[in-house]
């Protein structure tokens, strides 16, 4: 889904699917790279309470102008220490 609320999803369908959080690709163009942070952590947080999503843009990045190369690479990689239990 390109435009979720994420919240709502999970608790709407959080106990019988598994969900992608829908990370806003916008922000990887104009954002900080924090803020950038700081939305991933804020989804995980709301993903992690039931354990049953994955992290997932909500489009593709078809171009550097799309993502900037630096900024994705500092979410996944937050991604991959914060998702671990």
């Amino acid at each position: 889904m390109e435009y979720q609320d994420f919240e709502q999803a999970t608790a709407t369908l959080g106990q019988d699917h598994m969900l992608s959080c829908s990370y806003p690709l916008n922000y990887f163009s104009d954002y900080s790279t924090e803020a950038c942070i700081d939305k991933a952590r804020e989804l995980m947080d709301i993903g992690m309470e039931n354990g049953r999503f994955y992290f997932g843009l909500n489009k593709s990045a078809l171009d550097f102008h799309d993502a900037d190369p630096d900024k994705l690479k500092a979410v996944l990689n937050f991604v991959r220490e914060y998702g671990q239990y």
